[in-house]
C-alpha cells in the first residue's frame, strides 16, 4: 500500500487549543516540576515566530500584530491510495488487497532511517489479526507484500534480513543455540551487532540477552548468549519495556512480568557486559509497559504506554542522559491521544508516532484520525545546561 506523507498541519495557536492540549501549570512551586517544564512556562522552550523587520509597519501595527506561538507537537496527514506492490524478482506481486496501514499496534518500527532515508514497519496487528507486511516510508508509504496476514499461533525463532535496496527477505539458517521464539521482546544495535533482550512466551518472561553478528553470516551465522560479567546485577524478566542504543551502551525503561509494571531505569554496557540500575533524579516517569522511545542526540523520549491500573497513558517524558535526570512537559501543543502498542522513531530534531489503537479500545471506530502522524519537534524543547561533563557521569555510570 502507498500513501503520500502531506505536509505539517498548521500548529494552532494558544488561542485554538482546547484546554485538554493546552495545559495549563498549576503547580509552579512545586520542587518535583523540573526545569523544562519551568522553562517551557516561561516561553523558553517553545519557539515563536519571527517577528517581521519590515521598515514598512508602524510600532503599533507591529503591536497589534497577533504572536503565533509554535508548539513542539504537531500532525502530518497520510493521504492513503490503493495498495501498490513493489517490483521483486522473487516474490510474484499479489492480487490480494493489503490491509489498511493503520489501526495497528504491536507492530515495529525502524528507530532511525536507513542510509537511503527511508524508515520501515513491519507487522502488527490488524483488527486483532497478525499481520507480516512490510511498509517502508520516505515521502510516501509503500507496501512490500509477505504474504499477507498470518494466522499461525507458531512462535517463529527464525532470523530474516531485509536488503533496503533491493527490499527482499532472506532468512538465514543459524548454527547452534538460539534464542527461543517469543513476543514483546526489544531489539538494538551496536555497530555490526544484533542484540535482543528479555520478551515472553506462555506466560514465562525472559531476561536473558542475545547478540547476533552480522559479519558472522559471511562464515557461519550464529546467535551468541550473552552471559554479564561476574557479579553484575541483570533486570528482572519483562515485556514491553523498550530498549535504545547510545554509543556503546544500551538503555532500557519499563516493562511489566505480570505481576509488576516497572519505571526503573537500566543501562547495559556491551563492551565490559555489566548492567547497571540508574539512580536518576527529576519527574520519572510512571510504571507501564507497551509505551515507545526514540534518541534525539542524548536525550531518550518515552511517550505512552498502559499504566498500572491498565489504562493507557498519553505523557511524554524524557530523559538527559548526560545528567541522568527524567523531564516532564507541559504545554506542547497537539499531543497524541492516550495509547499503547504504537512505535516511535527519530530523524533529524524530529520524532514520529505510529499507530496504536486509542484508549486501548478493539474498535477503530473509537480511535482519533487513522490518517494523522504525530510529530514532535525537539528543537523547540529547551534543557537546561549540565554542569556534568559526559566524561564524569555518561560514560561512568554511578548507581
Amino acid at each position: 500500500m502507498s500513501s503520500t506523507l502531506e505536509g505539517d498541519v498548521d500548529p494552532p495557536t494558544a488561542d485554538e487549543c482546547s484546554e485538554t492540549t493546552l495545559q495549563q501549570d498549576s503547580d509552579r512551586d512545586n520542587d518535583s516540576l523540573n526545569t523544562a517544564v519551568e522553562t517551557l512556562d516561561d516561553g523558553h522552550s517553545v519557539s515563536k515566530q519571527p517577528r517581521s523587520s519590515s521598515s514598512s509597519l508602524s510600532l503599533a501595527q507591529q503591536a497589534e500584530k497577533p504572536k503565533t506561538r509554535v508548539y513542539p507537537w504537531s500532525c502530518r496527514r497520510l493521504a492513503l491510495s490503493p495498495p501498490a506492490a513493489v517490483p521483486s524478482r522473487v516474490v510474484q506481486t499479489p492480487t490480494y488487497s493489503s490491509p489498511p496501514l493503520f489501526p495497528r499496534y504491536g507492530h515495529t518500527l525502524s528507530p532511525i532511517p536507513a542510509q537511503n532515508g527511508e524508515l520501515y514497519l513491519f507487522g502488527g496487528l490488524v483488527e486483532d489479526v497478525l499481520q507480516n507486511d512490510l511498509y517502508y516510508l520516505r515521502r510516501e508509504w509503500v507496501m512490500r507484500p509477505n504474504g499477507g496476514a498470518r494466522r499461525s499461533n507458531t512462535h517463529d525463532d527464525g532470523l530474516y534480513l531485509l536488503n533496503t535496496v533491493s527490499r527482499e527477505w532472506t532468512k538465514f539458517t543459524v548454527y547452534g543455540p538460539s534464542p527461543v521464539g517469543r513476543y514483546g521482546h526489544t531489539a538494538s544495535m551496536n555497530g555490526s551487532k544484533f542484540y535482543i533482550f528479555g520478551g515472553q512466551l506462555d506466560g514465562n518472561f525472559f531476561n536473558d540477552m542475545w547478540m547476533f553478528d552480522l559479519n558472522t553470516l559471511r562464515t557461519k551465522a550464529q546467535w551468541e548468549l550473552v552471559e554479564p560479567a561476574k557479579g553484575s546485577p541483570v533486570p528482572p524478566p519483562r515485556t514491553g519495556h523498550i530498549c535504545m542504543t547510545y554509543a556503546d551502551k544500551i538503555i532500557m525503561f519499563g516493562g511489566t512480568d505480570a505481576l509488576y509494571r516497572y519505571n526503573d531505569t537500566w543501562v547495559f554496557d556491551t563492551a565490559t557486559r555489566i548492567w547497571s540500575e540508574l539512580d536518576c533524579t527529576g519527574f520519572i516517569p510512571a510504571p507501564r509497559e507497551g509505551h515507545a522511545a526514540a534518541m534525539v542526540d542524548d536525550v531518550l523520549y518515552i511517550f505512552g504506554g498502559r499504566g498500572v491500573d491498565l489504562k493507557d497513558l498519553g505523557d511524554i517524558s524524557a530523559l538527559k542522559l548526560s545528567n541522568q535526570r527524567w523531564y516532564m512537559f507541559q504545554n506542547m501543543g497537539p499531543a497524541p491521544s492516550a495509547r499503547s502498542g504504537h512505535a516511535m522513531a527519530s530523524k533529524g530534531s524530529q520524532v514520529f508516532v505510529f499507530g496504536a489503537l486509542s484508549g486501548g479500545s478493539p474498535d477503530p471506530a473509537d480511535s482519533e484520525d487513522q490518517s494523522l502522524i504525530h510529530v514532535l519537534e525537539t528543537k523547540h524543547i529547551k534543557y537546561p545546561t549540565s554542569t556534568v561533563q559526559p566524561s564524569q557521569k555518561l560514560f561512568n555510570w554511578t548507581c
